[in-house]
């Protein structure tokens, strides 16, 4: 793998489950375009732009109540209790593998002085 897509991948493989999306149900967009293809057959271009019209403004009051409603709750966290002990638990292990490291470094050498 490249040097350069490995930092891209990493950052959209933590931020995917924190990306909420839905999908639109496919029959009410055929439903809305065969609504749409019925009134088209006649001369009546204004009324058919005020329906278009009034049914874009309903979707869109529709998908900013979504929105609100999206919102107002509250994120989820991002890890459970038992995984952040277990990263906790990760991490003092690391720490106290490197501080173990750097303190038994310098006896190694006096032992080979001596």
């Amino acid at each position: 793998m490249h040097r350069a897509l490995f930092p891209l991948l990493l950052a959209v493989s933590l931020l995917a489950p924190t990306v909420h999306a839905q999908e639109a149900p496919a029959a009410d967009v055929e439903e809305q375009t065969s609504e749409d293809a019925a009134p088209a057959a006649t001369d009546n271009a204004p009324a058919i732009d005020t329906l278009a019209l009034q049914r874009l403004r309903q979707e869109n009051q529709r998908l900013r109540l979504q929105l609100q409603e999206a919102q107002s709750q509250a994120p989820l966290p991002l890890l459970s209790e038992e995984q952040k002990w277990f990263a906790v638990g990760g991490s003092v292990g690391v720490a106290s593998f490197l501080l173990g490291l750097l303190v038994t470094r310098g006896r190694r050498r006096r032992q080979w002085l001596n």
